[in-house]
């Protein structure tokens, strides 16, 4: 589990990384034209505050060129043009904010970069000066834009560091981070009486300090033991380095930057108390190696003379794939770190998964204090990083607060026990008493199918034992006849015995299969639970109007694509009409609950749709209707198959991780209520762009006024126009003729009766539900303005990539259909689509980095009903096949789990060739 906050500015960093930690104790390296003389750090923005006020605009990719910016050398005008694409791991754009100097560190001469109060929700940019063929200033080297050499108002081109959901697809990006520090979970280490050992787990889960093939501590094979702790001497002592010696000679600090931040790495560690290889203050173990459980044990084992043997120990995965996916090669995931430190907690409090996203608060002494300032929530780990100083210091009064949905498993235990004594015998000088004890403990099953290791069981315990006593008296007379020896106390001989039987019921569920015969039985896995899905969204509105898709088929152009779209819209009746009974026919229900209401999406490209532009688009809305009504523009052949609609919405505000997840399928239970021949429906998964209107820039209503100009994310006089900014007196003077004589050009006025009564809601009451102009009074959402934006984490940042897999949904209701695997009755279908089966790649999309799915339909009317559509996959996991030797599947590359069941698809599985 390595620290994500340390990278290298530069592959070209590395070479010199090695040469400086090959010496025992390590010596500075003259970096030569690598050195940097300065830097900046940036970090993207989605705080409006931010935005408005401090936020600059930036392009970011990920190589970049130098420019000698002394003797007149520019950047391209292009490499900073609005029409620059996003591409997600290697151009960002968007709005950034210069961080503090005390927010980073930085190692001139080995090319490296600490990022404290690092955010993986973040992005990260740099621009940075080195040292060009002479330490004359005129020959430096520029990487980026530096903001010395920035006019206000520019766009900055920056070098990208990181950005969100980091992975090895990210070629550039993933080789310059580091993956050889980890952090301990303590600051402020005493390394008086410190210990850190480093083990390996064998397969008999028996733990070792030192490898087969090299007579060394692992300490020491992975260098991090070079010294002598008490002398600070070599050789090492077999034991991890907290007393590096004396530091080497410092480095003369260049221009921009402070003596402090010129120091290399052992020097850091060394002036704070530490070596080399531990800095106490950041509570964080440096290896020697880029790579130390793969390059580090090659030179462990080659110095032992067994090369050969070092790749039985690798840890590959820790610098090929991502950390959860490395986590699951357990064949590999054998290494720990383990130690015993004093030292303060980190301010970092981890708060457990499952965290409302927004709901944590956090109080100091009752004042709370503010998040992003005081304290930075990371809601991938559910962990919080305190930032405010007098919320870190000792006994500070630190309260936090958040919601979590907790998964609770409540089982039945009961214990029961009786004691029964019975005396057969009491006299003056004896006693004879009987007893028995019965126990039993009982616990009850949640589910009538049980797991292994949550079996109901039954356990009893019989008990019984005897006492009897006997006052002797002629003992004790007869004890005192001995020499020297006198007693009055009288003795007493006792008898007991105990006697006791268990009768164990290890598991009560009897199992109901025949051929067990009444035996008790538990399941690997019942497999009721094996599926697990990630819902696309039945209510209408979490989805919004989309961006034109990437089909040269309609439209070579990215802007002209708009010409061609058609009216879309959708919604749920306010009263739900379908019987559940038809599209689950084996499904329970409940009185009151026994009717649903469907996702109902119409295509009509025989309208005009919303922001289209197109003058030739005449419908019968329009005065010239009639003109041209016998021949209109959309209904021929040569336009009608380029006609499209779309609609689209977020999936995570993060990045989704399909692979990770285990995602393989869309199912999708649906029926056709109407269908042209040649209509066609997509799905787009991936990152898609926001730009609804395709212009390559924000269209919102939010701060497009005189009276309030700067974005507030409220609804402000004059704002309710719809994302074009302009209402429709504007609208008339903006579109072309005939649209403008139209009441609504753009087509996105808002409006729904609400006084009508929901059981007399009719298709044609939904026209205008989707619309932008007017909704903030009645919308059931709130008095919000409408954007572009899907993604608020992006501020006021409109995604504008298009890199994502596009599926076609076979609208053949037929059992003939290959994607159709089951449905109810009345013409419900359930249409299953395999992710690894992409109709078209656009870009450069990977599973483990989802964001949006777009919903869009092309070619002729169309008018769908969703019972349910969801990204399905399985708890159950592909094995790891390398592990398993001779594999009948070793060598299959094609593995699916699907799924069937008795309410959507009861009979056979389906089969995909």
């Amino acid at each position: 589990d390595y620290a994500e906050n340390h990278y290298f500015l530069d592959t070209a960093y590395k070479a010199l990384y090695r040469q400086y930690w090959q010496l025992t104790t390590p010596v500075p390296v003259p970096a030569g034209p690598l050195l940097v003389k300065e830097i900046e750090v940036y970090e993207s923005t989605a705080d409006v505050r931010d935005q408005a006020v401090g936020g600059i605009e930036v392009i970011a990719y990920d190589t970049l060129s130098p420019i000698r910016f002394a003797q007149g050398e520019r950047y391209p005008a292009s490499m900073k043009s609005p029409s620059v694409r996003i591409e997600q791991g290697k151009v960002e754009r968007g709005r950034f904010v210069r961080l503090d100097p005390t927010r980073f560190t930085f190692n001139p001469n080995l090319g490296t970069l600490d990022i404290w109060g690092f955010r993986r929700d973040r992005t990260y940019a740099v621009a940075y000066r080195t040292e060009g063929a002479s330490p004359a200033k005129e020959d430096d080297l520029y990487h980026g834009t530096l903001s010395a050499t920035a006019k206000d108002g520019d766009t900055l081109i920056l070098k990208l560091i990181y950005r969100p959901n980091l992975q090895p697809g990210f070629t550039n990006l993933w080789a310059r981070q580091m993956r050889n520090i980890y952090f301990i979970n303590a600051t402020n280490v005493s390394t008086q009486d410190a210990r850190i050992t480093i083990y390996y787990l064998r397969t008999n889960n028996d733990s070792t300090d030192i490898l087969e093939g090299t007579s060394d501590k692992l300490v020491t094979a992975l260098g991090v033991d070079r010294v002598n702790n008490a002398t600070g001497q070599p050789p090492g002592d077999g034991l991890f380095d907290f007393n590096g010696g004396a530091p080497p000679t410092q480095q003369q600090a260049g221009a921009g930057f402070t003596p402090g931040q010129s120091m290399l790495p052992g020097q850091q560690q060394q002036a704070s108390g530490g070596s080399p290889y531990f800095n106490p203050v950041r509570g964080e173990i440096i290896f020697p190696w880029i790579e130390p459980f793969r390059e580090g044990l090659d030179s462990a084992f080659s110095r032992r003379g067994n090369p050969a043997l070092a790749k039985q120990y690798y840890y590959s995965a820790v610098y090929d794939v991502q950390k959860a996916f490395a986590q699951q090669q357990t064949a590999q995931d054998r290494w720990l770190i383990v130690g015993d430190v004093q030292g303060q907690a980190a301010g970092r409090i981890s708060l457990g998964f499952n965290v409302a996203p927004g709901s944590v608060r956090v109080f100091l002494s009752g004042r709370q204090l503010r998040e992003n300032d005081d304290y930075v929530v990371d809601y991938y780990s559910g962990t919080v990083s305190i930032r405010n100083p007098q919320a870190q210091a000792a006994g500070s009064d630190l309260v936090i607060e958040y919601e979590s949905n907790d998964v609770m498993n409540i089982q039945t235990r009961t214990l029961l026990g009786m004691r029964a004594d019975l005396v057969l015998s009491r006299t003056r000088n004896a006693s004879l008493t009987l007893g028995s004890t019965l126990m039993n403990f009982n616990t009850a099953a949640l589910v009538d199918r049980v797991r292994i290791g949550e079996e109901p069981i039954s356990n009893t315990m019989l008990g019984f034992d005897a006492n009897f006593n006997w006052h002797a008296q002629w003992l004790s007379d007869a004890l005192n006849w001995l020499p020297f020896y006198s007693t009055k106390e009288r003795s007493t001989i006792t008898f007991r015995g105990e006697w006791a039987q268990q009768m164990p019921t290890p598991n009560k569920r009897i199992s109901e299969i025949p051929v067990d015969n009444n035996q008790a039985a538990a399941y690997i896995d019942d497999f009721e639970g094996a599926q697990r899905f990630i819902s696309m969204g039945l209510t209408g509105t979490l989805w919004t109007h989309s961006s034109p898709p990437v089909d040269s088929s309609i439209d070579a152009e990215h802007e002209r694509r708009a010409l061609y779209r058609g009216k879309l819209y959708w919604y749920n009746f306010f009263l739900p009409r379908v019987p559940i009974a038809e599209v689950y026919p084996n499904r329970q229900t409940v009185q009151g609950q026994t009717r649903l209401s469907p996702l109902v999406i119409t295509f009509d490209p025989d309208q005009r749709g919303i922001y289209n532009p197109n003058p030739e688009y005449l419908d019968t809305l329009n005065p010239r209707w009639d003109s041209v009504k016998t021949n209109p523009w959309q209904q021929r052949p040569a336009n009608r198959q380029r006609l499209w609609a779309g609609m689209q919405r977020l999936i995570s505000t993060f990045n989704a991780n399909f692979d990770l997840d285990n995602i393989d399928f869309i199912d999708i239970m649906m029926r056709i209520e109407d269908r042209e021949p040649g209509a066609q429906m997509f799905i787009d998964l991936g990152q898609i762009s926001e730009d609804i209107i395709p212009n390559y820039r924000l269209n919102t209503e939010d701060g497009i006024t005189a009276g309030a100009p700067i974005p507030n994310g409220r609804i402000d006089p004059g704002e309710d126009v719809g994302i074009d900014a302009l209402d429709n007196a504007d609208e008339r003077a903006a579109y072309p003729y005939p649209l403008n004589l139209e009441d609504d050009p753009s087509r996105d006025d808002y409006f729904f009766n609400f006084t009508k009564p929901n059981e007399q809601q009719v298709d044609q009451d939904f026209l205008r539900w989707n619309n932008f102009e007017g909704n903030a009074a009645q919308s059931e959402l709130g008095q919000f303005p409408d954007t572009e934006i899907l993604n608020k984490q992006n501020g006021q940042t409109i995604a504008l990539d298009d890199s994502y897999f596009s599926y076609e949904v076979n609208l053949d209701p037929s059992d003939a259909n290959p994607q159709v695997v089951g449905g109810g009755t009345n013409g419900w279908r359930l249409y299953r689509i395999p992710l690894r089966g992409a109709k078209r790649i656009v870009g450069n999309p990977l599973f483990s980095n989802i964001q949006y799915v777009r919903v869009w339909f092309k070619g002729g009317r169309i008018k769908v009903s969703i019972a349910d559509w969801r990204f399905v996959g399985a708890q159950w996991q592909r094995t790891n096949y390398a592990q398993i030797p001779n594999s009948a599947v070793s060598n299959d590359t094609v593995i699916r789990v699907a799924f069937v069941n008795r309410e959507e698809n009861a009979g056979p599985p389906d089969y995909y060739t």
